[in-house]
């Protein structure tokens, strides 16, 4: 829960790293941002290009996955999980080095091999399929570091998309028994990326009124403990029904579709399991 409560934070910079990982006793270190960082690179690439090169290795003419690769692999079972309709194709490729007819099964094997991995995680077969594409042949002696870089390589192919459920949320004065802010405005767009980023249940609402304001009036509902503020965010939690619904207050707010920064005040209200 700490981990999606983090990439549901630092997704939209609601709050830093330090505030996040008071929960209260546990800490975030820096290989666990970072994975939360490269988990969003990666839905993000799947939901808006449908598809991308992952840091997925294998050793020198082997078909075993090299454990640096872990965070990939753990980070798409992540993003599947989340996201039951999302079916993919993994394709490997090789370079031009030994025969093509060799590179063409290793490739199959390889990408066997990282189906079988995230399948071990309990993601179901049926939703992957492995695609060997054998060695690929860049002549021009100007990119021969880069042709050999891009060549070993393992893509992401979307052969069923993540979900668009933007039509389906409907704008309303509470969420998950939370009372919205009068007069924030729900933000369908950015509901839906994040939901399709996060997975889970969650709302995000914009007003132009300041972080004082907004803060003030979540003080004053009945029942929210706050988990920690500052001159910028604060972050609030209540149970209902046995789970807890977290509200994230920032501003500024940084979007991460587009890479900009906003002046307004972002409410994230999300249901946690």
């Amino acid at each position: 829960m700490l981990k999606m409560l983090g990439m549901f934070l630092i997704l939209f910079g609601l709050l830093s790293v330090n505030s996040i990982a008071q929960e209260p006793d546990e800490m975030l270190d820096e290989d666990s941002t970072y994975q939360e960082n490269r988990a969003m690179q990666i839905a993000d690439a799947l939901y808006y290009d449908g598809g991308l090169v992952t840091n997925i290795v294998f050793d020198n003419d082997k078909a075993a996955i090299n454990q640096d690769s872990s965070t990939d692999i753990y980070d798409i079972v992540q993003i599947m999980s989340a996201n039951p309709a999302l079916e993919l194709t993994v394709a490997c490729y090789t370079d031009k080095a030994g025969n093509a007819e060799t590179n063409k099964v290793l490739s199959q094997k390889r990408a066997e091999a990282v189906v079988s991995a995230i399948v071990a995680q309990g993601i179901d077969a049926g939703r992957l399929t492995a695609e060997g594409r054998g060695n690929v042949i860049i002549e021009d002696p100007d990119f021969a570091e880069e042709a050999a870089l891009y060549s070993n390589r393992v893509e992401l192919i979307v052969k069923s998309p993540l979900s668009d459920e933007s039509s389906e949320i409907a704008d309303t004065e509470e969420s998950f028994g939370i009372k919205v802010y009068p007069g924030a405005q729900l933000d369908k767009e950015q509901t839906n990326f994040a939901r399709n980023i996060m997975g889970g249940d969650m709302f995000c609402y914009v007003t132009q009124d300041d972080l004082e304001k907004v803060k003030a009036f979540y003080d004053g509902l009945g029942g929210l403990e706050s988990l920690g503020s500052d001159e910028t965010s604060a972050l609030y939690v209540k149970s209902i029904e046995g789970s807890p619904i977290r509200i994230a207050i920032a501003n500024p707010w940084f979007d991460s579709r587009t890479g900009e920064s906003h002046s307004s005040t972002m409410i994230q209200i999300l249901k946690a399991e």
